[in-house]
């Protein structure tokens, strides 16, 4: 069995002093993306920091939409567990509940392993 193991994307990381970090976040996740799909990995894992914060911008969702999708499409699972970046304290929901909930992550581990 080969996994694949990323953490700490900071998918739409928004930085004034470092504009360019929120497309450098979308392709570098795109590019985990490539590298289990040529692989033929069997498992993604990613562990934690998945987005740069709780409520990420609308062009992070989307990147990672139709990439997890790509993931699904070419047979691989996707595990994800939530860092802290990935938590709202206030909404008590986290984006990675989200895909979960569309399938295209097929476990997700959010406030309990």
């Amino acid at each position: 069995m080969l996994v694949l193991h990323v953490s700490d994307t900071h998918v739409g990381v928004q930085s004034r002093r470092y504009p360019f970090l929120f497309k450098d976040t979308l392709e570098a996740f795109k590019e985990t993306v490539d590298i289990a799909i040529r692989e033929r990995v069997n498992v993604y894992v990613h562990a934690g920091d998945f987005f740069d914060r709780a409520s990420p911008p609308p062009e992070a969702y989307l990147v990672v939409y139709k990439n997890l999708k790509r993931l699904k499409e070419a047979g691989i699972k996707v595990i994800a567990v939530a860092g802290q970046h990935d938590l709202s304290r206030h909404l008590g929901i986290s984006p990675l509940d989200f895909f979960s909930m569309i399938d295209t992550i097929d476990l997700v581990a959010v406030d309990d392993v």
